[in-house]
């Protein structure tokens, strides 16, 4: 989180901004915090998703879990392995894919290292973290 005021030089202000960092929330101290944040679209009914770490499924909301919540944000969080794979899988049924607000993203370790919306078309997928490339 950073917080700062914005003063104007010219009148002999400055702007400072400070910095705050709180501790992990990962018990383990191999493991980081990975947050999905994945905001629906018009048609949530058309989307699901689907978080792999290491190969292994973590998470997922089918488009049944996601019908009737328009424009609805929801976040996840959890603790993977600081060298993990995780690879973040979005489908569409229709083939349009996320229309904004619509939107996702990732946040490894309070840092956001992937993000996504608009026509991806039937699927979209994001790898992080030490994936191999085969």
């Amino acid at each position: 989180v950073a917080v700062g005021l914005p003063f104007d030089a010219l009148k002999g202000g400055s702007t400072r901004v400070y910095s705050f960092r709180p501790s992990s929330p990962c018990d383990d101290p191999s493991e980081i915090p990975l947050r999905i944040s994945f905001t629906t679209d018009a048609s949530p009914e058309e989307t699901s998703w689907e978080l792999r770490v290491d190969s292994e499924a973590k998470l997922e909301r089918s488009s049944d879990s996601l019908t009737g919540n328009k424009h609805t944000t929801f976040v996840e969080e959890m603790c993977v392995s600081a060298t993990s794979c995780v690879t973040f899988n979005v489908n569409d049924t229709r083939g349009d894919g996320l229309s904004l607000p619509g939107v996702f993203s990732l946040m490894l370790d309070g840092t956001e290292v992937a993000r996504g919306s608009g026509n991806y078309e039937l699927n979209m997928t994001k790898s992080i973290g030490n994936c191999s490339s085969s």
